[in-house]
């Protein structure tokens, strides 16, 4: 059984996540990856790449260092904002 909601998990989870994506970003010009690839993070796993806390990177958040987009309450970070995060990180370190 759990094989089966498992496997109609995975079938709708790109569907949902095009939607997503649409619901999102249609008052702007950016375009949606193509099924398959990663759309968006969510807190924890933002949190996790740029290796700070969830504390902190609602202070990112705040203070425009990242930019997080909201669905109703949950906070949703495209890769590439992600990643230019991370670049600015890293050149302050330096």
């Amino acid at each position: 059984m759990d094989g089966l909601f498992d496997q109609f998990a995975n079938s709708l989870r790109p569907i949902i996540q095009e939607e997503v994506c649409k619901a999102i970003f249609s008052h702007s010009e950016s375009s949606c990856a193509p099924k398959g690839t990663l759309l968006f993070y969510n807190r924890k796993e933002v949190a996790k790449i740029l290796k700070i806390s969830l504390v902190t990177l609602d202070k990112y958040i705040r203070k425009d260092k990242i930019i997080a987009h909201r669905l109703g309450r949950k906070v949703l970070f495209k890769p590439e904002e992600v990643e230019n995060c991370l670049e600015k990180i890293n050149t302050i370190i330096r």
